[in-house]
């Protein structure tokens, strides 16, 4: 879901453009500004993902409200909606994902909305590039206390991480299952530069290098089987979505 800001001085206008991202499914228009003084205050307050931003507004016109919002760290994508192209040019080079030209229509609309969509599955590439090339750079090894020894676990060798009904924090790994005091929130904290480690349930932390198949369970739920392993781990249903981002980043092939 994007979080929306629409900002116009024109109380028509916006009207007519929140009418028609709201027949759009993954926007939530969160918020309206008439002017840019009142653009920046709601921008910081409601961070807002995507800012529809029109130019020629009086005080502060749009491109001082964009480059002021980016100076202030907002990680929100611009999108100029005007009625003259003068200043596509200096748009474009704040980094901008569209630039509309009034009158526009829904088809348009949409149109912006996949280049916004392409632009966020760009720069998750680019973070998860960063991540695998940051954790290659590291010895990937656990080391955890295990009844009363030290052991080192090659993180690739790590299949799952389960809390049992007992409540122990049991490590799966190809080598043999170790019983450890730390708790699975903690173990996910020593893996977070792996990014292929995905809690899938809150009694599971599964290797997604691991995986083989995912299998539909229950009411909403999935089954998880992995490679050459008996035992299986699950995906709860509030936690469906997270696994599905990641296949969809390409972690590994998406399974379902």
């Amino acid at each position: 879901m994007l979080n929306v800001l629409i900002v116009d001085d024109n109380s028509v206008e916006r009207e007519y453009l929140r009418a028609l991202l709201e027949e759009i499914e993954i926007i939530n228009v969160i918020g309206e500004a008439d002017g840019g003084l009142l653009a920046l205050d709601t921008a910081a307050s409601l961070d807002p993902d995507v800012i529809f931003l029109d130019i020629q507004m009086p005080g502060i016109d749009g491109v001082s409200v964009a480059k002021q919002v980016m100076a202030a760290g907002s990680k929100a994508f611009i999108v100029f909606v005007t009625v003259e192209s003068t200043y596509a040019a200096e748009a474009f080079e704040l980094n901008t994902v569209d630039y509309l030209l009034k009158p526009f229509d829904r088809v348009r609309l949409r149109k912006t909305v996949i280049r916004i969509r392409q632009r966020i599955a760009a720069n998750a590439a680019l973070s998860n590039e960063k991540k695998l090339k940051h954790a290659s750079n590291k010895i990937a090894k656990l080391f955890l206390r295990s009844e009363g020894d030290t052991i080192v676990i090659n993180v690739p060798d790590i299949i799952f991480i389960e809390k049992d009904p007992q409540k122990r924090t049991l490590v799966h790994t190809t080598k043999g299952v170790y019983q450890v005091p730390k708790s699975i929130t903690d173990i996910q904290e020593d893996l977070a530069s792996f990014p292929n480690f995905v809690r899938s349930h809150r009694s599971y932390l599964i290797n997604m290098d691991q995986v083989e198949k995912i299998t539909p369970w229950g009411d909403s739920s999935y089954l998880v089987l992995f490679n050459n392993y008996k035992k299986d781990a699950l995906i709860s249903r509030s936690n469906v979505s997270i696994v599905k981002e990641r296949f969809s980043e390409g972690i590994i092939n998406s399974a379902f």
